[in-house]
């Protein structure tokens, strides 16, 4: 999204992501709308918030390189 949080009148989906791919953390955590928003770069430096979790189910999962 633009930005942290689930309004689609203030932020706009920019990309979805498919399970299993990286991204590089470059802000947050933010809270909005009840969630925990990180900023996240692709390989391609595009860059946009992505949610921990949906509520239900976790959609992020930190990985520390070696």
């Amino acid at each position: 999204r633009s930005s942290p949080g689930t309004d689609n009148t203030v932020n706009t989906v920019l990309d979805i992501a498919e399970p299993g791919e990286v991204f590089t953390i470059v802000a947050g955590p933010q809270e909005a709308n009840g969630l925990t928003w990180w900023r996240v770069r692709d390989a391609n430096g595009s860059e946009g918030w992505a949610a921990e979790t949906d509520g239900v189910q976790e959609l992020l999962q930190v990985v520390v390189p070696a």
